[in-house]
């Protein structure tokens, strides 16, 4: 739910899709995000990456954070 609110999503059951996430954040900033995404989903590398992103006009400063979950 915060992820939609922070970036000005509607909601949706199983989450926002990659292309539209992916492109609400500043375009210099999307590929540390998307590096440290692919690393995280590859060797399970937890991530933290400080980003822009862009709403309604506005740019924002946001962090991500990942870490894998696996069954």
């Amino acid at each position: 739910d915060e992820v939609f609110r922070i970036c000005g999503l509607p909601m949706a059951p199983l989450g926002p899709p990659a292309e539209v996430t992916i492109g609400i954040f500043y375009p210099e900033d999307r590929d540390a995000l998307f590096s440290a995404f692919e690393r995280c989903c590859a060797d399970g590398t937890p991530y933290e990456v400080e980003s822009r992103l862009v709403r309604s006009g506005e740019i924002r400063r946001v962090i991500s954070r990942g870490a894998p979950e696996r069954d």
